[in-house]
């Protein structure tokens, strides 16, 4: 009776005057692990950063992504979803190399992770507000767009700036 319960993408489950799909769960359960993992790395970077693009990157990424998250709270709490509440092991494994790095390593290997996760972070939003099935959601996802894309062009401005400054210094 259960056994194509797992391959079945497309499950709705209904609560009260509200059925939501399980790919929108999937997205939000996403964005609160992707929030959560640029608070986190951010507060790493605060500490640990050695030149200004990237603690101000690092202060943009813990402001921002922590009224996201909020944001998404309202939402998820709205709908009765209940999202994760501890770092994944993506976010911890990341946090752990950054960590054993400092100076204008640190800055550059930080900077760059940003441009990665936020080009991936734009790729799931971008799909989340064509295909979700709530409108909230979508609505959600799309005017997140222009924040995570500010987000991508100032980290790919300071990963460059970071990584002249080292390639300077290391002369």
């Amino acid at each position: 009776m259960f056994d194509d319960l797992e391959s079945n993408t497309n499950l709705n489950v209904s609560f009260g005057d509200y059925e939501r799909d399980e790919r929108d769960v999937k997205f939000l359960n996403d964005a609160a692990e992707m929030n959560m993992k640029e608070i986190y790395l951010g507060e790493l970077a605060r500490k640990k950063s050695s030149t200004s693009d990237a603690k101000e990157l690092a202060e943009m990424m813990v402001e921002e992504h922590t009224k996201s998250l909020s944001d998404l709270n309202v939402l998820t709490t709205e709908r009765s979803i209940a999202l994760p509440n501890g770092q994944s092991d993506d976010a911890i494994n990341k946090h752990h190399k950054l960590s054993n790095k400092s100076g204008l390593e640190f800055d550059e290997a930080y900077t760059k992770l940003m441009v990665e996760e936020h080009e991936h972070a734009l790729e799931l939003f971008e799909h989340a507000a064509a295909d979700c099935s709530d409108p909230a959601i979508r609505t959600w996802a799309s005017s997140s767009i222009i924040t995570l894309q500010k987000h991508l062009d100032h980290s790919k401005h300071c990963y460059e700036k970071v990584k002249k400054n080292k390639d300077l210094t290391s002369r």
